[in-house]
């Protein structure tokens, strides 16, 4: 190991108590730019299913696919929401946060067809 690594370190941590530009350390985290990039890909998946795709979707495969992709973006965004809602409520507003993804996935029918006519 570099001998001067540890001094490194030092520099580092003490860049991030001085300069800032670093998520809540010891609180609660905010919502990961990452997490919400993989999410809008997966709408996109939802919204225009094969378009997002590296691999076509056979038609006999589409419920199961369309199921999968559907649960898996309700929970990656339900732990986004309850993050963002944290920054004002500091425990885990759990049930809010999967209201307002239940309210906000039951709407994606009606977002297809607004699309549609775009």
């Amino acid at each position: 190991m570099d001998s001067s690594l540890p001094n490194l370190v030092s520099e580092i941590l003490d860049s991030y108590r001085h300069v800032g530009g670093i998520n809540n350390i010891d609180g609660s985290n905010l919502p990961s730019k990452q997490a919400v990039a993989v999410i809008c890909e997966n709408l996109l998946q939802l919204l225009f299913p094969g378009f997002h795709d590296q691999e076509p979707i056979h038609s006999s495969d589409l419920r199961a696919v369309t199921a999968g992709r559907l649960a898996t973006t309700a929970a990656r965004l339900g732990d986004e929401v309850c993050k963002s809602l944290r920054i004002k409520e500091p425990g885990c507003p759990a049930e809010r946060a999967r209201a307002i993804v239940h309210e906000f996935i039951h709407g994606l029918p009606e977002i297809r067809e607004l699309l549609r006519s775009d």
